[in-house]
């Protein structure tokens, strides 16, 4: 067996039967394998644990179960590749293709996913799309700088978690755990969050648009300040929440025009139910312009 970088140069040869053995034969003899070429193949349970595989072909690759933990995959294609049930704990994977990559079932903890940190002032995004994070566990990880399109994160764990400039769309977001996570200026619109849970996340100048946020649970810690919130499906409960949200706000406003100064930050069109005839009550003048934004949502 022979282990060829993309460019077609020889990285390694041995005796080994299959392509796995051969990779792994290589690994424990500290051959160097970035830049190789591993597309096509079956490599299901190898362990290649923290070696370096920087601009790595991978597509269309089968890696489920493997062990892949503390490794350097940036700038890699991933393309297409199956990474269920793998553990992938620690990884870099900066700059990474992973378009069409199924990583359901992966152990995806404290992994590196940024992006464009060399266009940092441009204020560019890279797109992936279709990817497969169904029952996922991205606890404490990094994201920055990309778009998800048509991306799947059912059930997924992103607890604790990092997310600059981050973008989903038309994405599968429903009973993802976001709780106490770490969000800058995230966008998400027209994606399915039902059953989310939001408990103690700054949305501070974050948009959600265009969702279904039924029975998703906003919790009491959540920071809201900001947040463009508009032409969303909620269910009465969550509202219920936001509204109860408000009004421990309002009690704690430093006079009514610091609450008319963050009305339209909190309820951004979205409130109702609990509490209503009683937040309506405190906002005197504003009382039309409340009623106006509860008439938006309806």
């Amino acid at each position: 067996m022979i282990i060829k970088t993309i460019t077609g140069i020889e990285l390694y040869q041995s005796e080994a039967e299959t392509m796995k053995e051969c990779i792994q034969q290589a690994a424990a003899a500290g051959v160097c394998l970035d830049n190789a070429d591993f597309s096509n193949l079956d490599l299901e349970g190898i362990s290649l644990v923290g070696q370096s595989l920087q601009w790595c072909s991978f597509e269309n690759t089968n890696v489920s179960n493997s062990d892949i933990r503390a490794c350097n995959l940036s700038n890699s294609n991933l393309r297409r590749a199956t990474f269920f049930n793998a553990i992938l704990k620690g990884a870099y994977m900066r700059d990474v293709d992973i378009n069409g990559t199924n990583f359901s079932s992966s152990n995806l903890q404290s992994v590196d996913f940024r992006f464009n940190e060399t266009r940092e002032q441009t204020g560019a995004k890279t797109k992936v799309s279709n990817v497969l994070f169904i029952n996922s566990n991205l606890h404490n990880s990094v994201f920055n700088r990309i778009e998800f399109y048509n991306c799947d994160f059912s059930n997924a764990i992103i607890k604790h978690s990092l997310l600059r400039y981050v973008c989903f769309t038309k994405s599968e977001l429903s009973k993802t755990d976001f709780t106490d996570a770490r969000m800058h200026k995230i966008t998400i619109e027209e994606s399915i969050l039902k059953k989310c849970i939001f408990r103690g996340v700054d949305l501070t100048r974050c948009e959600i648009y265009g969702c279904d946020l039924s029975n998703s649970d906003i919790g009491y810690t959540t920071i809201m300040l900001n947040c463009g919130f508009r032409n969303n499906k909620t269910s009465e409960i969550q509202r219920a929440r936001v509204a109860s949200l408000l009004y421990e706000w309002l009690e704690k406003a430093e006079g009514l025009s610091d609450f008319e100064t963050k009305l339209m930050e909190f309820i951004s069109g979205y409130a109702s139910s609990a509490r209503y005839n009683e937040v309506v009550s405190k906002t005197h003048g504003l009382q039309d312009e409340f009623e106006s934004y509860i008439e938006t949502i309806k």
